[in-house]
């Protein structure tokens, strides 16, 4: 991950663990991120920083528990809106995606996202 970040590359970040828990903390960073435990669980501890000019996407999966601790951040936004011809902002473009998909999930938030 870090050698992968070092030389720029983020447009897809993918892991797929078979078996074990992973713990995930700040330095993943790529435009579509996408984490899957066959057989554990997986905590965020972090940032993943799916930011970029346009939307990200962050998909989480865990065959085990998913859980989001007081200081994770699942950051999506973009900083460029995508329009049309006309200025007019283009709906299906300008959307960012979180999926978490875990068999059990537990999150302690700091603060509602808005």
């Amino acid at each position: 991950n870090t050698q992968l970040n070092d030389t720029g590359f983020t447009a897809l970040r993918g892991f797929r663990i078979a078996h074990g828990d992973l713990a995930v903390g700040d330095g993943v960073r790529a435009n579509r991120i996408a984490i899957v435990l066959d057989d554990g669980s997986l905590t965020v501890n972090g940032r993943l920083d799916a930011s970029g000019r346009g939307p990200g996407s962050i998909a989480l999966t865990a065959s085990g528990d998913l859980t989001l601790s007081a200081s994770s951040v699942l950051d999506v936004h973009a900083t460029q809106l995508a329009v049309d011809s006309n200025g007019q902002p283009i709906d299906a473009s300008n959307r960012a995606h979180i999926a978490l998909r875990p068999a059990t999930t537990t999150s302690r938030s700091r603060r509602p996202v808005p």
